[in-house]
């Protein structure tokens, strides 16, 4: 109760600052909060374990961040961060930056280099990112990915974890994303933009890794994974006939020949869309068909796609700012905040 209502405290405060016309970043690990006035400052003044709630906006940031801290946005989604705006930034990540996290951003860049055990939740990654081969146990969660993304070293990142993802970009090097990783519960819309010529076309390349639950949309060839040998590709669905011993794979019990009009409730095209409503249909063979007996795609498994894609802490909804004082000098505030359950 005492962490919420610090919360809620830092947030009320994020706003009022807001309506003064300033964009102040607050950074808690304790009470009471410190604000800043740039996310450069916030970062430079900030100590490890410390979190950094980002009002929205679009900040930029010079250097990059070398210290294990948490960067909480107010969410990426505009339908649901109309109160507040979308958190805007592009980011790097060194070594010192290890078991952190980023929630409720959309991020132009994203970038790590020695960055291990590293959590990127609830985000649009809308330039994809990179991720260098001393990278490893990064997780990213109910994230939309789109633009490039994987290694610029081979063989790329490894231990890492992709899980309820939207995944419209593609790696369009000869490396891997990377290795011994697992992929659950994805959805990968293969857009045009993979198409770089013979050999360039992979959505996603990582050897040794395990794909469980996936849904695999709108490719027409045959290696949808390029190099991805000696993985295991167990429950998931795809539109074409892809079969894994094509990339030296194994599998079972995948649904193949899909037809991409009979997946999801509302859905077409190669790329994400807000107005997309990706659960499944209730005939679609994805249903309770995932290696737990859950759907596949992002409403299955253990942690299911969250709508609205808000970060775990209390968000505004709407608020209203009186036009003028009364008799007393008060001006009438009216703010609804809504608890997240996770």
């Amino acid at each position: 109760m005492k962490k919420s209502a610090l919360i809620i405290a830092v947030l009320i405060a994020l706003m009022a600052q807001g309506l003064k016309g300033q964009n102040l970043i607050a950074v808690q690990n304790g009470d009471p909060p410190e604000f800043f006035t740039s996310l450069d400052s916030a970062i430079v003044h900030s100590q490890n374990g410390d979190t950094l709630f980002i009002p929205g906006g679009t900040f930029n940031l010079s250097t990059s961040v070398n210290k294990r801290i948490h960067l909480i946005g107010m969410g990426y989604n505009i339908d649901s961060a109309n109160a507040t705006g979308t958190t805007n930034a592009t980011i790097s990540l060194l070594a010192g930056a290890s078991n952190g996290s980023i929630s409720g951003m959309i991020i132009g860049g994203l970038t790590f280099d020695g960055t291990n055990n590293y959590v990127t939740e609830r985000c649009k990654l809308q330039a994809g990112f990179i991720m260098n081969q001393n990278s490893y146990n990064l997780i990213f969660q109910e994230c939309i990915i789109q633009g490039s993304y994987g290694s610029s070293f081979d063989p790329g990142a490894s231990n890492c974890m992709f899980i309820s993802n939207i995944i419209e970009g593609c790696n369009p090097y000869q490396r891997n994303t990377s290795i011994n990783s697992t992929f659950k519960n994805n959805i990968f819309l293969y857009n045009s933009t993979c198409d770089w010529g013979p050999g360039w076309n992979f959505p996603v390349k990582s050897m040794n890794s395990v794909f469980e639950n996936n849904i695999f949309i709108g490719w027409s060839g045959c290696n949808w994974t390029g190099p991805s040998s000696g993985s295991f590709f167990n429950n998931n669905l795809f539109v074409i006939n892809w079969n894994p011993s094509v990339c030296s794979c194994f599998g079972a019990n995948n649904l193949k020949n899909q037809l991409q009009a009979d997946i999801f409730i509302n859905q077409d095209g190669n790329s994400y869309s807000s107005s997309h409503d990706y659960h499944l249909k209730p005939t679609c063979l994805g249903k309770n068909a995932g290696t737990d007996g859950t759907d596949m795609g992002i409403y299955g498994g253990s942690s299911p796609w969250k709508d609205g894609a808000l970060p775990f802490n209390p968000h505004f909804q709407q608020f209203n700012i009186g036009a003028t004082t009364n008799p007393a000098g008060n001006l009438n505030v009216n703010v609804k905040v809504a608890a997240q359950d996770r």
